[in-house]
């Protein structure tokens, strides 16, 4: 999953919501600075990544990418479902997605000077151009995976390019996220209690 999914996993805990962001730009043993709640999000992430990584639902969208694509189809995917998961925010959450942005932006800018060097340098983009708002059109979808082209990836690859996939096979990749989603929840929330002790 990407960004507003991670944070939506933990959205009833402010640290936890920071770690569990973090995840991605920590290697393993580098959350050994950070206290148990941000622990726990980075942790949680981590799971999270596995268990969307491994799941039916998930690897039939990965395999709705065209092969020339599909090495990066994970990605891809990922900020698919941020995209369906950002379109109808208000089913998933009981904050509107203008509002919950807004709360994790207050929120890594209070955070920002024990966030991770990658993730202190993508704040200013991702704040000025609202990445997390921009998920819900599949335009800024197809700006986020230009962007993951450009900053993220070894050499350039035109991720966005599978935009026109999204369009012409929307309800498949709906589909799929409606089926995985609850599940994930389900799954996010399982291992929190277990983390708790």
């Amino acid at each position: 999953m990407n960004f507003l999914a991670h944070l939506l996993l933990s959205a009833h805990d402010e640290e936890e919501m920071v770690g569990n962001l973090m995840g991605d730009f920590l290697r393993a043993g580098e959350e050994s600075t950070y206290n148990d709640t941000f622990r726990r999000g980075i942790v949680l992430h981590r799971k999270i990544d596995a268990f969307t990584d491994a799941h039916p639902c998930f690897m039939q969208s990965r395999h709705r990418i065209a092969p020339e694509l599909r090495r990066y189809a994970g990605i891809i995917v990922d900020l698919f479902y941020d995209h369906f998961l950002a379109s109808n925010f208000e089913h998933h959450h009981d904050e509107t997605l203008e509002d919950f942005t807004n709360r994790v932006y207050k929120l890594l800018r209070h955070y920002e000077p024990i966030l991770p060097p990658r993730l202190q340098a993508i704040l200013p983009p991702l704040m000025a151009n609202n990445w997390l708002l921009a998920y819900r059109s599949i335009e800024g979808t197809r700006r986020a995976l230009d962007g993951i082209s450009r900053r993220r990836l070894r050499r350039y690859v035109k991720l966005d390019d599978s935009v026109a996939q999204l369009r012409d096979d929307y309800e498949g990749f709906g589909a799929d996220f409606e089926a995985f989603f609850p599940k994930l929840r389900e799954f996010a929330a399982e291992e929190r209690q277990k983390l708790l002790g």
